[in-house]
């Protein structure tokens, strides 16, 4: 899937940029503290979710607003944030490889619908995405 690819390397960079965390280092393993984030979308895909692990939604509330405390209600904001910067940016990569996708704000998720899912390890947990609908179109 060389579309993925693509959407996953420029979403490492992208969230490397944003929290100074990179992929590859050692993963504390899965979190059960996390935040999810779900984003609709139109076109090839009907959405992605994203699930944060806290501790990585507080260092990109804390690299956003360095003066400020990330308390949870902050690293919530942090995390609809991160899944905007990060989808917004993997979709560029996605529309290179031809496939066309609108989004929708980000909104904070209860629960994820099954897709095709991946996920970039980092020192913080693991970050988890779920793409929806793949191939739909609308």
């Amino acid at each position: 899937m060389l579309a993925l690819d693509a959407f996953l390397q420029t979403v490492a960079s992208t969230l490397h940029e944003a929290t100074g965390v990179g992929i590859d280092d050692p993963p504390h393993g899965r979190s059960d503290e996390a935040i999810s984030v779900i984003i609709h979308a139109r076109g090839s895909l009907s959405g992605v979710t994203w699930r944060f692990p806290v501790a990585l939604a507080a260092r990109a509330a804390w690299k956003m607003a360095p003066d400020m405390v990330p308390d949870h209600a902050l690293c919530v904001l942090a995390a609809g944030e991160l899944a905007n910067m990060l989808t917004g940016r993997g979709l560029e990569a996605l529309a290179g490889c031809g496939v066309r996708i609108e989004i929708e704000p980000p909104q904070i998720a209860v629960a994820c619908a099954p897709g095709i899912s991946g996920e970039l390890r980092t020192e913080l947990g693991a970050v988890e995405v779920v793409f929806h609908g793949l191939g739909r179109s609308t």
